[in-house]
């Protein structure tokens, strides 16, 4: 999974660690639904969502979206943490997943946060991420690499 921090505005009320988790599942995700050839529709080939090179403003304005999101549902992605990690999962795990959930969620990808099991706590999720709008992020092969930008 690529590994991101960045340190730009004030971190919502989570233990250390668990927003850079949800980001890093986050941009997985939207990578991993972006990795094919804009021009012609077609899987990108070689690449895969762990290599992609994205500019530093797009890198912000990802993370922003994370912060933002848990800053605004603080003790329901703290719950779908624990819902996660009663499963089996580490807390490392259960926080990208929520980031995976919120990528997807918030851009009607047909799975996400109210398919997950979670009840009532899902449909919340749900609710709150569709609310932001979608945030996808095109891939392109440049220079034998696979780059990425915001839209």
């Amino acid at each position: 999974m690529p590994e991101f921090v960045l340190d730009v505005m004030p971190e919502p009320p989570v233990k250390d660690g668990c927003l850079t988790w949800m980001f890093n599942g986050y941009v997985s995700s939207l990578a991993w639904t972006a990795t094919w050839d804009t021009d012609t529709g077609d899987p990108v080939d070689g690449y895969d969502n762990q290599s992609i090179t994205l500019i530093p403003s797009d890198v912000r304005e990802l993370w922003e979206a994370v912060v933002v999101f848990v800053a605004s549902n603080t003790m329901m992605c703290n719950e779908a943490a624990v819902f996660w990690q009663a499963k089996g999962s580490t807390e490392q795990d259960a926080w990208e997943r929520i980031g995976h959930d919120f990528a997807l969620t918030r851009n009607h990808h047909g799975a996400g946060f109210w398919d997950r099991g979670m009840g009532k706590l899902g449909d919340i999720l749900t609710t709150a991420a569709q609310s932001y709008g979608e945030q996808n992020i095109d891939c392109w092969v440049e220079d034998d690499e696979l780059r990425a930008s915001v839209r």
